[in-house]
């Protein structure tokens, strides 16, 4: 996983997938790089945020989020992260984690069927 990561300057990086291209921050980012899919903008400081880098990498297509695009969506707001813990061995488990693996296994009793 981690090789699929590039480090370019302060906090910027690459993220290239086998079909998708993700930078978060733009600082640093040359001509001859792949253009992004989507871009994850931190904040507006010049060293995460640089127009001329994010025109290099930039496409029609490319989708570019921001904390104002969050904000604006309400996520920042409303978002929550609840979780459980067991009770045995007190281990801390994301609630949302704990609902899909239920999910995927719920019908796998009636697979002898």
């Amino acid at each position: 996983m981690l090789e699929a990561f590039t480090w370019y300057k302060q906090s910027t990086f690459q993220w290239k997938g086998e079909k998708l291209v993700v930078y978060i921050d733009s600082w640093g980012l040359t001509d001859d790089l792949p253009k992004a899919d989507l871009l994850l903008i931190t904040h507006a400081h010049g060293d995460h945020f640089v127009k001329e880098d994010i025109a290099r990498v930039k496409t029609d297509k490319t989708v570019i989020l921001a904390p104002q695009v969050w904000e604006a969506s309400g996520h920042v707001a409303t978002f929550s992260d609840p979780l459980t813990e067991c009770t045995h061995c007190h281990y801390r488990y994301r609630a949302d984690n704990l609902q899909e693996e239920f999910e995927a296994r719920k019908g796998e009793w009636l697979h002898g069927l």
